[in-house]
C-alpha cells in the first residue's frame, strides 16, 4: 500500500490504526508519513511472490492482526492462502482489477473491492491514484462484502 494505495494507508494511520506495511520497497513511503503517526507504522521489505519472504514478513507483524488489505497480483497465486493461514481471524480486503470482476469468493473469508474505470462522455479512463485510495479506504471502512470503485460496465468502454 505504498504506491497507488498510499493515501489509503495514510488515512488509516490518521484514524489511529497501527499498520504493518509489506512492500518491495517500503522505505520510500516513510518520507510521505507525518511524524505524528510514524510510530504506528512498521514495515517489512518483501516480494510477496516469494512465499518464504512473505511468510517471514507476515510473522513479523505485531499481534493481533485484525485486518489485511492487499492488492496482490496473480504472480503470487498462494499469497492469500498464506495470509489466511497466518491470520485466520483477520478481516481481509482483497483488491482486484476490473478484469477480475467475476472473482468468485467460495470461502467467504475475504471481502473484495474491484477497481474499475471512469466513463466520461463517449470515452473512458482508468482510475487515478486518489480515486483508487479513496475507494479502497471506503470499502474497508464500510465493511461491505463487495465493492466496486468506478465502473466495470459496459465492458466495451474499458480504456
Amino acid at each position: 500500500m505504498t504506491g497507488m494505495l498510499a493515501e489509503c494507508t495514510t488515512e488509516l494511520l490518521r484514524l489511529g490504526y497501527r499498520i504493518h506495511l509489506i512492500a518491495r520497497s517500503p522505505e520510500g513511503f516513510t518520507a510521505q508519513i507525518d511524524d505524528s503517526v510514524r510510530e504506528q507504522l512498521s514495515m517489512s521489505a518483501c516480494d510477496y511472490a516469494q512465499e518464504e519472504q512473505l511468510t517471514h514478513a507476515l510473522r513479523s507483524a505485531a499481534s493481533p492482526v485484525i485486518a489485511v488489505i492487499g492488492w496482490i497480483h496473480s504472480t503470487a497465486p498462494n499469497a492469500w492462502n498464506n495470509i489466511h493461514k497466518n491470520f485466520p481471524d483477520a478481516d481481509t480486503l482483497h483488491v482486484v482489477g476490473s478484469s477480475h470482476h467475476q472473482v468468485h469468493n467460495e470461502s467467504n473469508r475475504e471481502r473484495i473491492v474491484t477497481l474499475g474505470f471512469v466513463v466520461e462522455g463517449s470515452g473512458s479512463r482508468w482510475l487515478t491514484h486518489q480515486e483508487i485510495s479513496e475507494g479502497v479506504f471506503d470499502a474497508f471502512i464500510s465493511g461491505r462484502a463487495a465493492s466496486i470503485v468506478g465502473s466495470i460496465e459496459p465492458w466495451s468502454m474499458k480504456p
